[in-house]
């Protein structure tokens, strides 16, 4: 496979045929699968899919309810802005204020910065580097890039966007997440299998702590207790679990399969949801037993990756979970569903996915305002972002 990054890495080539290359998908399972389908301008369109077997009073009772108003209620998004960003964006954060949206470009090596009122770029930034993620200070008008190429975290002011330090960790770090203090930040370190500590107002990493192979995406516990790590790799397939107090890992839990990519925790922190990148599937664990309780299948049919900027040709993806954020209120997960070009709407009380939305080609970062009032979503193959509001659930 020739190189396609400009960086001239291995460790970047690597990295992409780690996360969007599949196997073939699995076998359908027998049953109904109904799936509530937003066209992303208010409209919704119900489909049942019967698989394999004929039931055929089952869909026609089904289709009686439905059609007497007994569909669950959700919110439906309407696309209101694309936005234009540099190659192949990757994370998209908000700051607190809810006032501008950071967009990473991975390939370019650049961040896009969006005027959240106004939905246009106020500027794009080179950084020499391969930014993945950022993650905001509450305390402080700061926003923190992971640079997966240098093998560090940037760090630049919020109020006039002036890049104000940097820190050194392992190899090609990936998330970053806050401890809700402030204080500390975790940082996943993708080919060292390590998660970095920092203390955030010295600069400098005070603990590196072992986990598996391929550790990617984080969540904090709301107390702050506890870090829940997604690690990545067939080879690991599992998540980590590290007692902050302590700043070691207290349990490795298996079962996942499938590269487990993205973990988020409820509001009220009973549960982690983790998104599956190569089987559709959102795993949830109860973080009291750290047992998987609920397994979420988000369908989407086989899809052809699209060529990359220096004109290859990508293999076959079926529904891929990448990025996911909750709605501030707690009651919906957001789910960048990269392999089947949309996005899912999950609801946490049904553990049920209640509505899709069509994207653009391979969404890949997520998240919504802290007013809960429009989701941005990047898309990896089309360089841009798209705004979607929130149009709440009648009452």
């Amino acid at each position: 496979m020739s190189k396609i990054f400009n960086h001239g890495s291995t460790a970047l080539r690597k990295h992409r045929i780690l996360e969007e290359t599949s196997p073939s998908p699995p076998p359908q399972r027998r049953g109904i699968l109904v799936r509530r389908v937003c066209d992303g301008k208010g409209a919704v369109r119900v489909s049942v899919v019967i698989r394999q077997i004929p039931l055929l009073l089952t869909v026609l009772s089904l289709l009686s309810s439905l059609s007497r108003g007994e569909e669950p209620l959700s919110p439906t998004l309407s696309l209101i802005a694309t936005i234009p960003t540099g190659i192949w964006p990757k994370g998209v954060g908000i700051t607190p204020d809810g006032t501008k949206a950071y967009v990473t470009n991975f390939y370019e090596g650049s961040l896009t910065i969006i005027d959240t009122a106004t939905k246009t770029v106020l500027k794009t930034i080179k950084i020499k580097g391969a930014p993945v993620e950022v993650a905001f200070r509450k305390d402080r008008p700061e926003v923190w890039v992971s640079d997966f190429s240098h093998h560090r975290v940037l760090i630049f002011d919020t109020t006039n966007d002036s890049l104000i330090g940097q820190v050194k960790v392992e190899l090609n770090p990936k998330v970053l997440c806050f401890t809700p203090d402030g204080k500390k930040l975790l940082v996943s370190n993708w080919s060292s299998h390590s998660v970095s500590i920092i203390d955030t107002d010295s600069g400098k990493v005070c603990k590196t702590i072992g986990v598996e192979v391929n550790p990617r995406g984080i969540d904090i516990t709301p107390d702050g207790r506890y870090a829940y790590i997604a690690n990545f790799s067939p080879r690991s397939n599992s998540v980590s679990v590290i007692d902050l107090k302590k700043e070691e890992v207290i349990a490795t839990i298996k079962g996942f399969r499938n590269r487990p990519r993205h973990i988020k925790i409820s509001p009220d922190g009973k549960y982690a949801y983790v998104s599956l990148f190569s089987s559709g599937k959102i795993f949830v664990m109860d973080t009291a037993t750290n047992q998987i309780v609920k397994r979420i299948d988000l369908g989407g049919s086989p899809r052809t990756f699209p060529k990359t900027p220096s004109g290859q040709s990508g293999g076959k993806v079926r529904g891929k979970p990448k990025s996911m954020v909750f709605s501030p209120d707690g009651k919906y997960l957001y789910i960048a569903n990269f392999g089947a070009n949309r996005l899912d709407i999950l609801e946490v009380n049904t553990d049920s996915i209640i509505c899709s939305i069509p994207a653009g080609k391979n969404p890949c970062g997520i998240d919504v305002t802290p007013d809960g009032k429009y989701v941005y979503l990047t898309n990896w193959s089309d360089n841009n972002v798209m705004v979607f509001e929130v149009n709440p659930a009648p009452r």
